[in-house]
């Protein structure tokens, strides 16, 4: 995951635009804690990251000396955060191992203050007519290119699907471009791999204001 970066420059760039200084950041899946403290150095207030691997939070706080940059582990549809207490979400190819996409736009909605942003980048599959039975179903990744490559099992998210989640939580698309993705590839032990097409896919969402 350390050397998989190559995504880091269009997500840093779309931080940048959206502003990070002075705000309170929450990195969702934050693995080892790489890009919540690049966030903090970029002039963040606060970063809390949350992943559901222990082993990962163990690692994320050996790793970081900031006092204002926090881990925990939680799920991701359970955030142990209040609401409207963060300024902006980040995830960085996590969305995909959700099962239930409005439950976790819906978690990240409740979190965020209104005017606040999602900036991450995730997988969406299109998949051809007649195999719309593939949606949410496991669909294995091979990350890296040489001997020390690995697979991993992501979720098949289908536009509709991730659109559905995004609008029915009261967020507005600002941006949504694909990413050049070169170190991640469907693997060919993947039965249907000619009908489904991946794409990873940067979003930066703007979440409306609510009355409650």
């Amino acid at each position: 995951r350390e050397q998989m970066s190559q995504t880091d420059k269009p997500f840093l760039e779309a931080l940048e635009q959206v502003g990070v200084k002075g705000k309170e950041i929450v990195d969702l899946g934050c693995g080892p804690g790489r890009h919540a403290r690049i966030i903090k150095n970029m002039g963040a207030a606060r970063v809390i990251g949350v992943d559901l691997n222990e082993k990962m939070i163990e690692l994320a706080k050996k790793e970081t000396t900031d006092k204002d940059v926090h881990f925990v582990v939680a799920d991701g549809q359970a955030l142990p955060l209040e609401n409207k207490s963060a300024d902006i979400v980040v995830s960085m190819y996590v969305l995909m191992y959700f099962s239930d996409a409005k439950k976790v736009f819906s978690e990240i909605a409740r979190v965020l203050r209104d005017g606040g942003h999602f900036v991450g980048i995730f997988n969406i599959t299109e998949v051809d007519p007649g195999f719309e039975h593939l949606s949410n179903q496991q669909m294995p990744i091979r990350l890296g290119t040489d001997e020390s490559s690995i697979i991993v099992q992501n979720l098949i998210k289908t536009p509709m699907e991730i659109e559905t989640a995004i609008d029915e939580n009261g967020f507005v698309v600002k941006e949504k471009k694909e990413v050049i993705d070169p170190m991640a590839i469907i693997d060919d032990s993947f039965v249907d791999k000619s009908h489904v097409q991946k794409h990873p896919t940067m979003f930066v969402l703007e979440k409306k204001a609510t009355t409650a």
